[in-house]
């Protein structure tokens, strides 16, 4: 048996598990465990953790051959050398899937294929992101307490020879601290570096967080829409300019309940971007709710809802908008219309279930078609 099964978990069965695990317990602590409820963001996460499984054990052999080429493979440097591998290996898949993917393939792919609004994709990749470096750190943990006892063990069993073998333990011990001092080092100046990259090079995603930080405060959010405006009058190149404007509006709409403003900037967007971008199809739906629900014009809700189907019509937020032209008309007074829309709506969604979200856009729970189609 070789130092690294003995330190870290050689079954990428049982490695599975514990991701798995490792991921349950991080939703139960951060509300997150809708995402197990919902079949496709269940089924995704279910493949990604299979995968991650795979992926550790690709980057604990690759370490353990690189290791012995360069005979540093002492228990000290495994022991930051293996979780190190997994998480670049595994942040490399996740770069992949987060950056390469959506420019290939359109940034609201990964809102269509999970069927849920780009908030909860974000909360879909960080939960199992987050929850993968935690089972690293565990291992780390948990592989320190193993060298810890062994160490200890061996002491107690060769102390009588520890004379013999103390030039041996002082070479490992010396090569150990060198390379272990050398990782820090590097790891030291790899941070640096992003830091002063990002402060120097990037200084609109530090401001971006900022006004990340302002809005989850849940006070003044007039302050995060300045930072907000700052990042598009002083950074118009910023890459991602749409996601900029879009959260200005919902400030305007969802924060500070100034609908009217809010419904002129949403315009403004669908004027600026196509229905392709990942924000748009969120921006109908808000447009409809305030035609709907604020502002009472069902004709001009009618309208928006027209367009929707138009571009939208697998989109994931799509019974909801038969739902909304069915009290759109019957508000007007066109009953024999509503009927007709309702009766074809209930033939289509039947077995679907509807995503609520919260006036935050967070996940609240499902509902079945149904059920909401009988209320009307």
């Amino acid at each position: 048996m070789t130092v690294s099964s003995e330190l870290f978990q050689n079954n990428p069965v049982l490695r599975g598990l514990g991701i798995f695990f490792t991921v349950v317990i991080f939703q139960m602590l951060f509300n997150t465990t809708w995402l197990l409820l919902l079949e496709r963001p269940r089924m995704l996460i279910l493949l990604f953790i299979a995968i991650l499984a795979a992926i550790s054990q690709f980057a604990i052999i690759s370490s353990e051959a690189v290791l012995k080429k360069l005979k540093w493979n002492y228990p000290g440097v495994i022991l930051w050398a293996h979780p190190l591998s997994m998480l670049v290996f595994a942040y490399s898949f996740f770069l992949i899937l987060i950056v390469a993917v959506p420019k290939v393939y359109g940034r609201a792919f990964w809102s269509s294929a999970l069927q849920l609004n780009a908030k909860c994709v974000t909360a879909f990749f960080s939960t199992v992101i987050s929850a993968f470096s935690i089972y690293v750190l565990f291992s780390i943990i948990a592989a320190t307490i193993v060298l810890i006892r062994k160490i200890i063990q061996k002491t107690l069993n060769n102390f009588e020879k520890m004379t013999a073998e103390d030039e041996n333990s002082k070479s490992v011990t010396t090569h150990t601290i060198r390379l272990n001092r050398l990782a820090f080092y590097a790891c030291f100046a790899l941070l640096l570096s992003v830091g002063g990259w990002v402060i120097f090079f990037r200084p609109e995603t530090i401001l971006y967080m900022k006004a990340q930080i302002q809005l989850s405060s849940m006070i003044h959010p007039e302050i995060a829409l300045e930072m907000f405006r700052q990042i598009k009058k002083k950074y118009p190149q910023y890459e991602y300019l749409d996601t900029i404007e879009y959260r200005c509006s919902w400030i305007i709409d969802r924060r500070m309940k100034k609908h009217d403003e809010a419904m002129i900037e949403y315009e403004k967007f669908i004027e600026n971007y196509s229905s392709g971008n990942i924000w748009s199809e969120d921006v109908y739906i808000n447009m409809i709710r305030i035609r709907l629900d604020k502002q009472k014009n069902f004709e001009r809700a009618l309208v928006l809802i027209e367009d929707y189907e138009k571009y939208f019509s697998n989109g994931h937020f799509a019974p909801h908008v038969e739902l909304y032209k069915v009290r759109a008309l019957k508000e007007l007074n066109r009953e024999d219309e509503a009927s007709a829309v309702l009766a074809a709506a209930i033939e289509k969604f039947k077995k679907t279930s509807l995503i609520l979200y919260d006036n935050e856009d967070d996940f609240v729970a499902t509902l079945p078609f149904l059920s909401a189609a009988r209320l009307l």
